[in-house]
């Protein structure tokens, strides 16, 4: 498996990004139920190509520009090797005190690496804060949402003893701009906790006047805005992954990576710039890149739709302020010359795809006869013939 691993991270950039299967595709080459006997390890390592790998979306890929970075590293992947074998349950302190430590230490390292105050640091004696590995970035949310609100509950009640918390709840709302993940949404949803959105500005950004104007708003009307470790009980010997990526990379080597992949955003940028046909409707933002066609959203949606058919690319889309964009973000900087030429002709290809059909079907539309456009045909195949041959 170890050599597998490494064939698969060595060769990534051959397979398809994307897989084109259909949903329940998986149901159609796995047994209904499980084996009554165990099988042969051979037969399991045949069916990780056979049946798991064309389902797979290959985050690692250089080709992966969906999303956000989401990259492991040797040094990551050891220690999850390591941490899977101890295999251990942090309860508590007792339960496994390397586990509840080391991950107090590395959260520090982490909080001083992007200049976090003192207060947000675990201290001797307890400080106030401190950071945990949470599993997901909405678990975190979450978090800190009812984090928030038990403080916001606490401090109401120091004034009013006999106020109920279930009163106080129901007078809490938090603040987030309009452009907030859902995942922002989700965490109000289950916290029990209103949201009021604020809206953006012409750079997708929450401004303060907007949120003082809400704050005053909502004080007036006699509401309480406001700004537990983690859910589960038990969890993952997760401090080791990021003590082996620290201690191996170093600082200077993580800020180098991080550099790194803001630079080819910004070729990217340029790239997209240059032409004419292109808009990016807000700021670059580090390593992500919005941008879209100009004219009608539809233009850009079939865009997209060409460029994830072809398996050789994968973004997403996204919405602002109306306008559908894809965002093109940054997550592999192994391989420096896709940022080059080809990738941007790669998505000048699916244009002209994408302009070219549109302009065969408004011609078909009006009977107008052109050989250059094969009308006579099947012009989808005739067009890819072409494509594929010149392009």
């Amino acid at each position: 498996m170890v050599d597998y691993i490494a064939d698969y991270l060595e060769n990534i950039r051959s397979r398809r990004v994307y897989p084109a299967v259909s949903p329940g595709y998986l149901r159609n080459v796995l047994p209904a139920s499980a084996p009554v006997d165990g099988e042969p390890w051979e037969d399991i390592f045949t069916d990780i190509e056979k049946c798991i790998m064309p389902g797979v979306t290959h985050w690692q890929s250089p080709h992966m520009h969906a999303y956000f970075p989401a990259l492991n590293s040797p040094a990551s992947l050891l220690g999850d090797m390591l941490a899977d074998a101890i295999n251990c349950l942090g309860f508590t302190w007792a339960s496994s005190p390397a586990c509840t430590e080391l991950e107090t230490i590395v959260m520090n390292w982490l909080g001083k690496m992007i200049g976090l105050p003192e207060d947000f640091l675990h201290r001797p004696g307890g400080s106030g804060g401190g950071g945990v590995i949470q599993t997901t970035a909405s678990e975190a949310t979450l978090v800190c949402l009812l984090a928030a609100r038990t403080r916001a509950i606490r401090a109401v009640q120091e004034n009013d003893p006999n106020c109920l918390a279930t009163e106080i709840n129901s007078r809490l709302v938090a603040y987030c701009s309009d452009q907030a993940h859902s995942s922002v949404e989700k965490a109000g949803l289950i916290g029990l906790v209103r949201m009021r959105y604020i809206e953006s500005d012409s750079e997708l950004s929450m401004r303060g006047d907007g949120l003082l104007e809400a704050l005053k708003r909502d004080r007036a009307e006699g509401l309480l805005p406001f700004f537990h470790w983690q859910i589960p009980l038990s969890k993952r010997f997760r401090a080791l992954k990021l003590w082996f990526v620290i201690r191996n990379y170093g600082i200077t080597g993580l800020q180098k990576h991080i550099r790194e992949g803001v630079r080819l955003a910004q070729k990217f940028e340029a790239l997209v710039l240059a032409d004419s046909r292109f808009e990016i409707p807000a700021a670059r933002h580090l390593g992500m890149v919005v941008f879209r066609l100009r004219g009608e959203n539809t233009l850009t949606e079939r865009l997209l739709k060409k460029l994830n058919s072809r398996g050789r690319l994968h973004c997403v889309p996204a919405a602002l302020h109306g306008k559908y964009v894809i965002r093109f973000t940054v997550t592999s900087t192994k391989y420096v010359s896709m940022f080059r030429y080809p990738l941007l002709k790669l998505i000048l290809q699916s244009l002209l795809y994408s302009l070219w059909a549109e302009e065969i079907r408004n011609r078909k539309k009006r009977n107008t006869l052109n050989i250059c456009y094969s009308c006579h045909f099947d012009y989808s195949n005739k067009f890819n013939e072409f494509y594929e041959n010149n392009m």
